[in-house]
């Protein structure tokens, strides 16, 4: 389903991250999959690659994984140098999957949000997506020659380029332990909308969309206050009577990826049982 694609993921920290089971759905679907994570996390990404992707040990490392740090500018261009290499200047997917807020913002009440973890948390997590669609755009921007279309029209091919980023149902309702995370998400979204629309017309014609999980057991769900009784409350309320798995991700990333969803941009999709769909 997407063979031949070449996909970036950015942001894996470890096997139970949502970013790990869409890198390993879309290489199981026939992509080309390289990963990105912070300098911190590069030891045990490295392994992890090593152990999953045998081909990915040793030497061969630098191909499919690069440390990069999305906030800091310099550290961005390097990786998506590195990718471009890799990847002969050309890119189908890029997977965003970076999000933060500080510990005390996490564990106080909303209201005592200061200004700074406030504006980091949407830094972090929603305007780093403007960040990495901008430096991406020359390898997803790529094009086909002309084809021919119907009655003789000509048509530009495209290479159904994509961005996909990850969400949750904090961005659209009141959900008082995501606290700030919240507004941010819901920035990222509104983010995913307008660079949909930027995007999408000629001459880059890239699709931009978001995956809204429900509380899947992550290593940043960790930091969620009563995430264990949020994950019991949701299954119990969502329609299918479960929450969305790993699995369950990566369908739905690769479905995203590929030209299956070619006319598919702007939108947040669901992955939560039908979780969303349910009043309070």
């Amino acid at each position: 389903m997407l063979s031949g694609k070449r996909c970036l993921v950015v942001g894996l920290a470890n096997h139970r991250s949502l970013a790990w089971a869409c890198a390993q759905a879309w290489r199981a679907a026939g992509a080309e999959v390289m990963v990105s994570s912070l300098p911190r996390f590069e030891s045990s990404v490295q392994k992890l690659l090593a152990s999953s992707w045998p081909e990915a040990g040793g030497q061969e490392s630098e191909k499919y994984s690069v440390t990069c740090d999305i906030m800091d500018q310099e550290s961005l261009k390097t990786m998506m140098a590195k990718v471009s290499e890799r990847f002969g200047g050309k890119l189908d997917v890029v997977l965003h999957a970076v999000a933060q807020a500080s510990p005390p913002a996490m564990q106080n009440a909303f209201t005592e949000t200061t200004a700074e973890a406030f504006a980091q948390a949407h830094l972090v997590s929603a305007h780093s997506l403007v960040t990495l669609a901008r430096e991406a755009l020359p390898l997803l921007a790529h094009r086909h020659s002309h084809t021919a279309g119907t009655q003789g029209a000509s048509t530009r091919g495209t290479r159904n380029s994509s961005i996909l980023t990850l969400s949750y149902l904090g961005a659209q309702r009141a959900i008082p332990p995501y606290k700030v995370m919240g507004p941010a998400k819901a920035s990222l979204e509104a983010s995913v909308r307008l660079l949909a629309a930027e995007l999408g017309p000629p001459p880059h014609q890239i699709r931009v969309n978001a995956l809204s999980v429900g509380p899947v057991a992550t290593l940043s769900a960790r930091g969620i206050p009563g995430f264990n009784d949020m994950c019991r409350a949701a299954a119990a309320s969502a329609p299918l009577r479960r929450n969305a798995d790993l699995e369950d991700v990566g369908g739905a990333a690769v479905f995203l990826a590929s030209d299956a969803a070619k006319s598919v941009t702007g939108q947040v999709i669901f992955v939560d049982g039908g979780l969303s769909i349910m009043a309070p």
